[in-house]
């Protein structure tokens, strides 16, 4: 039989066979026409519904006399599955979830304990009608329809956990309620002491089994190059074994005859045998697939994925095509290694093609990024650029790749919501077995926070230091301030009111007030004043500040106050709350020259870990938010950066000294509270100050009556190492008929009081003194006489009790410079008083 009539005999068949596939088989059959060795073929047959499918097809021509052949006789098996999963081998190490997604059916992995799904393959969307966003929410017994068909599920479950591997053929319940019946098989996964479901689903409504029923003769049976068993049905013992079986158990036929199929399969009782092909024998399948181990006779096991049937062959038979999966599972179980390593990484993963087409990103590319997996995958990494780099980044960075070196830098990238974020980056080339680059992979670590950690704790050590300066300076300005004003106020005192020397002396001290306020704001930025603290509603404090505001601001500027309701509490000093809230407002209404509208709100807030995220210095808890906003001409970036320092300002010469806000973010700061700025040029500023709230309710602060200054005749032990202030101060005291006992330190103090403690009334203590500060020589006082009046003078109170003393309440505080009259009023309403908590005034 020539060619051309093999070709009109099987002409019909031909049709069926792949285009791709044609020429080989006809030249196959050519080469082996007159010859008696079988053939293998591997090609694609169109199935009736058009699709196409793999066999594996081996073939005998059977010959004439006169060596011709005259039929050919062989067995065709469906090895679809098998194909794709053995391609899927060769490139899952570069493409696994092309592979995970290319698989037929159903694939997934889920958990144990919650059956939640870990992997999955885009067939459950189409086959089930569910968007990702529900599947992610979903187990798998969701699929099943509740009763018998999802307890049937539930016990295959249970089974594939106590045996390793289970099958069952159950309806899959789609999102439309439609039913569609599907072979399921399960093995179980134990990876690091976890225990994962390994399923495929495969939809048997349309499904021709692979494995066309076994052929009947023995020598393609022998020659096939699957592992092929025969075995009686009830016995179970070995009729047939082919060649490649034999030699990878290392048995020969004699030796089977005398073994059944369960003698190889160790981890199959044969109850659980029954199960798997009770299906079978009721004639509900034709064939049921599972994969175990099989044990060699060395009594090694490898591992096997079975397909079996049952027939008639003379008598009731099972037929078992068994496969050799034994690396295919050392992959799979590699992959899954990786795979779960790359997934569960804290750093992004993008791996690329050689010309830069993203291939694979992992799940924290996601978080971080905002865009999926879908999104990006055949897409370029441009997709990210943010614009802060230049050409020449980017090519330097691919000339380095393209030369085979890795890259390392830091790029800032922009997320899907336009937002931007910084990573450090590192991308290799990948080669292969040749040299050639085949793919990128870049691992990149998000720093975006650590930056602006980085950044705020700069910025927070240069406001420290600066604060250390300005502190140090007002506390020794104070102290000369304080000698200049009380003596100016004592040469006007001497005077006549029309000498000559009165102007001049008025000038003097007005100078001095307007440098004693500017030490205090120096002392406020730098947070060295001491505070006097109560519990504070703002409300008030707001509304008891708003005629001096308005007459401030100008009838050019409008004003809308929103106060919040049921406002928390905060502790606080209430002077410098109000100095706060002008400062603001004054700075605001200089940013409106001609006109505008300031904003002064209040309210509850929470700060959470979402916001604390973002702001790394921040604490979490509940605060009293107060907002001034403006709509002035605004702030660019660099003035943003430097607007809480002292001395900066944007006004002219003799417009301001810039020390306003500095001042603001020294009072907040020691208030353990936090300030923020938004700012654009053109749209105004919203300064956002946050004070930490207290469970107590806030006491009402009276307007104080100023009366006479009289003295009195009591004596005062004063403890000052300034020698000026110190003589001033005995010079106000002694004139106003007081008996003064000087100390120059806490150490002198204490000797004084301890030899005269029955005589000493009251003490006036500096905070600040060498050897022994005031806070030490008042608790020494009041172990010994706890009723004794104490009254505090100073400028600030740096290392007296804390960097930042507060004074409990009940305590008393005179602040430097301070004149005559302040001083003999306080040293009066202290001795007058006829309460006292610990000791001091109320």
């Amino acid at each position: 039989m020539k060619r051309g009539e093999i070709n009109r005999t099987i002409q019909g068949f031909l049709t069926l066979i792949h285009p791709d596939d044609i020429q080989r088989l006809e030249d196959s059959i050519e080469r082996h026409r007159t010859s008696t060795t079988p053939i293998f073929e591997i090609y694609r047959v169109r199935k009736k519904d058009g699709s196409w499918i793999w066999w594996e097809d081996c073939g005998t021509p059977l010959l004439n006399e006169e060596n011709q052949p005259i039929k050919w006789v062989g067995s065709c098996t469906d090895i679809t599955v098998r194909k794709i999963a053995e391609d899927r081998l060769s490139e899952e190490q570069r493409f696994t979830e092309l592979v995970v997604q290319s698989m037929p059916g159903l694939f997934y992995i889920f958990e144990k304990e919650s059956a939640k799904f870990l992997r999955r393959n885009n067939n459950w969307r189409r086959l089930t009608g569910y968007s990702d966003g529900e599947l992610e929410t979903m187990t798998a017994l969701d699929f099943f329809e509740e009763g018998k068909e999802r307890d049937e599920c539930a016990v295959c479950m249970q089974e594939v956990y106590d045996s390793g591997i289970a099958s069952m053929e159950n309806n899959l319940l789609t999102k439309s309620g439609k039913k569609i019946p599907f072979y399921f098989t399960w093995n179980r996964i134990d990876i690091k002491n976890n225990v994962y479901l390994l399923g495929m689903g495969i939809d048997v409504s349309e499904r021709n089994w692979a494995v066309e029923k076994a052929s009947r003769y023995s020598r393609v049976i022998e020659n096939s190059l699957n592992e092929i068993y025969i075995f009686d049905a009830d016995s179970l013992h070995f009729i047939e074994v082919n060649h490649g079986a034999r030699e990878n158990l290392g048995y020969s036929m004699e030796e089977l005859y005398d073994l059944t199929a369960l003698d190889l399969n160790p981890e199959i009782t044969k109850d659980a045998f029954e199960k798997l092909v009770a299906p079978l024998r009721s004639g509900k399948r034709e064939m049921v697939q599972f994969m175990t181990v099989h044990r060699r006779k060395d009594g090694s096991l490898y591992p096997v994925e079975v397909y079996l049937q049952l027939m008639a062959i003379d008598t009731l038979v099972f037929i078992a095509i068994v496969l050799d999966i034994t690396e295919r599972k050392r992959k799979e179980e590699e992959r899954e290694r990786l795979m779960l390593a790359i997934d569960q990484a804290a750093e992004i993963i993008v791996i690329t093609g050689a010309d830069g087409i993203i291939q694979y990103v992992n799940p924290a590319f996601e978080r971080i990024t905002g865009y999926t997996r879908e999104e990006v995958i055949g897409r370029s990494p441009r997709l990210l650029k943010s614009g802060k780099h230049d050409q020449n980044f980017y090519s330097n960075m691919w000339d380095t790749l393209t030369r085979g070196e890795t890259w390392r830098g830091r790029l800032i990238n922009k997320k899907k919501d336009g937002s931007l974020y910084t990573e450090e980056a590192v991308i290799s080339p990948v080669r292969d077995a040749s040299g050639k680059i085949v793919c990128f992979v870049a691992a990149m670590r998000d720093v975006t926070s650590e930056i602006r950690l980085e950044d705020q704790l700069r910025h927070a050590l240069k406001m420290e230091a600066v604060g250390q300066l300005a502190g140090g300076v007002a506390h020794d300005f104070n102290n000369l301030l304080t000698v200049i004003l009380g003596h100016g106020n004592l040469a006007l005192l001497s005077l006549e009111k029309d000498h000559s020397a009165a102007a001049s002396l008025e000038q003097i001290i007005k100078a001095g007030d307007l440098a004693a306020t500017l030490t205090r704001q120096l002392l406020a930025f730098s947070r060295r004043q001491v505070l006097e603290m109560v519990d504070l509603n703002l409300n008030v404090v707001i509304n008891d500040l708003m005629k001096m505001i308005r007459r401030v601001l100008g009838e050019h500027i409008t004003l809308d106050v929103i106060t919040g309701h049921n406002l928390g509490t905060v502790r606080a000093d209430r002077g410098q709350m109000e100095q706060i809230l002008m400062n603001l407002c004054v700075n605001a209404r200089d940013a409106m020259l001609k006109g505008g509208k300031i904003t002064i709100e209040t309210e509850n807030v929470l700060i959470d870990e979402s916001y604390c995220s973002s702001h790394p210095l921040a604490e979490r808890g509940r605060y009293v938010l107060l907002s001034v906003t403006d709509t002035g001409s605004g702030m660019d970036e660099e003035t943003l950066n430097h607007v809480f320092e002292p001395f900066f300002t944007t006004k002219g010469i003799g417009e301001g000294i810039g020390l306003g806000l500095s001042t603001v973010y020294g009072i907040i700061k020691q208030h353990n509270g936090m300030v923020n700025v938004y700012s654009e040029v053109g749209k105004g500023s919203t300064f956002k100050i946050y004070l930490p709230q207290v469970e107590r309710s806030a006491s009402s602060v009276g307007t104080k009556i100023e009366g006479q200054t009289p003295g009195g005749i009591e004596t005062i032990l004063l403890a000052e190492d300034d020698s000026g202030v110190r003589k001033l101060s005995k010079t106000i005291l002694e004139n106003a008929g007081y008996n003064v006992l000087t100390a120059v330190d806490g150490k002198e103090a204490k000797c004084i009081f301890d030899e005269n403690a029955d005589t000493i009334d009251m003490a006036l203590l500096d905070v600040v003194m060498p050897n022994l500060g005031g806070r030490d020589v008042y608790e020494h006082i009041m172990k010994k006489r706890p009723q004794m009046r104490v009254l505090f003078a100073s400028g600030y109170s740096m290392n007296a009790i804390h960097t930042n003393f507060v004074l409990d309440e009940g305590l008393q505080l005179i602040q430097k410079p301070y004149n005559a009259v302040t001083l003999l009023r306080r040293v009066r309403e202290i001795l007058d008083s006829t309460e006292n908590d610990s000791g001091q005034s109320e």
